[in-house]
């Protein structure tokens, strides 16, 4: 049966925060082990127009979709992913035959169209009324409608405007994607937090904190499987300090990088049941900074 696109999508699991999935690479000035880091201060920078990044997830891993939360590839730029289970795709990926690709996404951009936007293209990421600073060019995001199995991955970058790119978190892993979508009332703010503070001799001080981005949506409908497995799993494994991507819609090709979000669980939230075999959770999502 064929399922629609317009779905919710989480990568549930991020084979690179696996420990045993090994991480090599060309063309990069650094260590490449940082686009595994959740730490986006730690970036693998680029040391020439085209890098490579090759995973070995150790076996063969299910898994359906890439993403680039935190870099600065230009415009310009293109990435490209090939799966296979030859391990020659990790250091010749052009002599692995065609038959043994299990995957190839072609060469495509990194940056969505931007055509149809305005004059100063995404301006709300050189800043958010000017308030936020040092915010990455938006992130790069592709999938596949059906699930892939494969141990090797190989992803090339190429960038004819910088030879000093950088990718700050790279994430790969399965989808979920609720069978019944989500319900309607879904939230997407720019969150800002000040906190005040009394001096001695009753002067204020005010501190300022960076916004982030907030997602907030309920799934009401979830069947017993997505309720006790997927669903449980975002708060049993990655529960308050760990990262996962988010996308409200990725057939939205224009507004992808709006309806995207990297972030943490914001508070665990009970299962609740709707009736019998359906369950209801909601989920709100802070962005990772």
């Amino acid at each position: 049966m064929a399922i629609s696109d317009r779905r919710v999508l989480i990568i549930y699991d991020d084979l690179l925060l696996d420990s045993s999935t090994i991480v090599t690479g060309t063309g990069w000035s650094n260590s490449v082990d940082y686009v595994s880091s959740t730490q986006l201060s730690k970036k693998a920078v680029a040391s020439a127009n085209t890098s490579t990044i090759a995973l070995d997830l150790q076996r063969t891993r299910q898994l359906s979709a890439f993403a680039l939360p935190s870099h600065t590839l230009s415009e310009d730029s293109t990435w490209r992913i090939r799966l296979s289970d030859n391990s020659t795709l990790l250091s010749l990926p052009d002599t692995v035959p065609t038959g043994e690709i299990l995957y190839d996404s072609g060469i495509v951009d990194v940056w969505p169209d931007i055509a149809s936007l305005t004059d100063i293209p995404y301006s709300e990421y050189s800043g958010w009324l000017s308030e936020i600073e040092d915010i990455a060019n938006p992130p790069a995001f592709l999938y596949s409608t059906t699930t892939i199995g494969a141990r090797y991955c190989h992803i090339s970058f190429t960038d004819p405007n910088s030879t000093d790119f950088s990718v700050a978190k790279l994430v790969i892993g399965p989808t979920w994607r609720p069978s019944n979508g989500i319900s309607p009332g879904w939230k997407m703010a720019y969150k800002g937090t000040r906190k005040p503070q009394r001096l001695p001799g009753g002067a204020v001080f005010t501190e300022e904190q960076k916004r982030y981005k907030q997602l907030s949506f309920s799934c009401r409908y979830l069947t017993q499987e997505e309720a006790l497995l997927e669903a449980a799993l975002l708060d049993r494994v990655y529960a308050l300090k760990t990262p996962f991507v988010c996308l409200l819609d990725p057939q939205d090709l224009e507004n992808r990088h709006r309806l995207f979000i990297y972030g943490t669980n914001s508070k665990i939230t009970p299962f609740s049941t709707q009736q019998y075999g359906l369950f209801s959770k909601s989920l709100i999502i802070d962005e990772w900074l």
